[in-house]
């Protein structure tokens, strides 16, 4: 009795959750190994080696500060950029 129970339950589970009947008509079984077998093929594929891509430089904080101390020392000097005035 036990081991029905379970059965039961299984049928059930998988019937709810995949909607896979338990005495599935041959059109059924078809369809599902013509998804599954492109899909299983598919999936175990090797992937292709691709060349590593260069890593991208860091900027640190020191190199923020330096480019905003920059930014400033031109602005103080009348520096203009784009024909803009400077910033007094």
């Amino acid at each position: 009795l036990r081991h029905h129970a379970l059965s039961l339950f299984l049928v059930a589970f998988v019937t709810g959750v995949f909607g896979i009947q338990p005495y599935p008509v041959w059109i059924e079984v078809v369809a599902y190994l013509a998804y599954l077998v492109p899909m299983l093929v598919l999936m175990s594929w090797p992937q292709r080696s691709r060349r590593p891509r260069p890593v991208p430089e860091v900027v640190t904080s020191t190199d923020n500060e330096l480019a905003v101390q920059h930014a400033l020392d031109q602005a103080q000097e009348g520096v203009t950029h784009r024909g803009t005035s400077p910033v007094r």
